[in-house]
């Protein structure tokens, strides 16, 4: 299969996103940049899109992020805490940090 790279806005898709959804990033860590150049890749890691519903959550945001990270700045929604190491964590959320604090470009990959 061949993956064709397009600039899309974040707005324009969030409503057809769905559990299961990969959404490659591409971190501004150095531990991110170490990643790529070892692995020959324009990723660092992969990120999974789940939807609130799916698994029975209504008290929070519909939109959920599952990943895996060693950056501790947004709450995981289940522990109400940051931290390292496998979490889910408010999709928006979690894009704004990144993007405003300059420490990820995303490529969504279709």
């Amino acid at each position: 299969m061949i993956l064709k790279k397009r600039s899309t806005g974040y707005s324009e898709i969030q409503n057809s996103l769905k559990t299961g959804d990969i959404i490659l990033m591409h971190g501004r860590y150095p531990s991110s940049h170490v990643i790529e150049a070892f692995e020959g890749s324009d990723y660092s890691h992969a990120t999974m899109v789940v939807r609130a519903k799916d698994l029975n959550f209504t008290n929070c945001e519909e939109l959920l992020l599952w990943e895996s990270n060693v950056a501790v700045d947004v709450k995981d929604i289940l522990l109400k805490k940051s931290k390292s190491g496998p979490q889910l964590v408010n999709l928006h959320e979690k894009l704004i940090y990144d993007l405003e604090n300059k420490l990820l470009s995303i490529t969504l990959t279709l």
